[in-house]
């Protein structure tokens, strides 16, 4: 158990922080929002899902604006899998300071919380 636990640690550090910030974020508000825990679960778990994403050190926690309709990353600004979940999985927007947004190809997305996978 030592063992799996140790080889998914950047996994289970990245729940545990955007758990955590959710949990703070509703207690500060004194609510229980069912679907922002429903957006934050199901990020978590396509995160986690795809072997280019999961156990990610460069990934440190996701988090929801506003009324959970846009997933926010905390992520080193280079990181290879920014590019992965804004067009793969449709779970983030880049920031407009990001420096992927420099390429005129790349421009800031929107997730909606209908958005599915295509």
């Amino acid at each position: 158990m030592v063992v799996l636990a140790w080889s998914q640690r950047y996994t289970l550090a990245l729940w545990f922080r955007s758990m955590r910030d959710e949990v703070m974020y509703q207690v500060s508000r004194r609510r229980f929002d069912p679907a922002r825990w429903k957006r934050v679960l199901s990020s978590l778990w396509r995160i986690s899902s795809d072997p280019r994403l999961a156990n990610s050190p460069e990934l440190r926690r996701i988090t929801l604006e506003g009324n959970a309709e846009t997933v926010t990353l905390d992520a080193t600004e280079t990181w290879h899998g920014r590019f992965l979940l804004d067009n793969e999985l449709n779970l983030t927007k880049l920031p407009d300071s990001d420096p992927l947004t420099d390429s005129p190809t790349s421009s800031p997305t929107s997730s909606s919380v209908f958005a599915g996978r295509s």
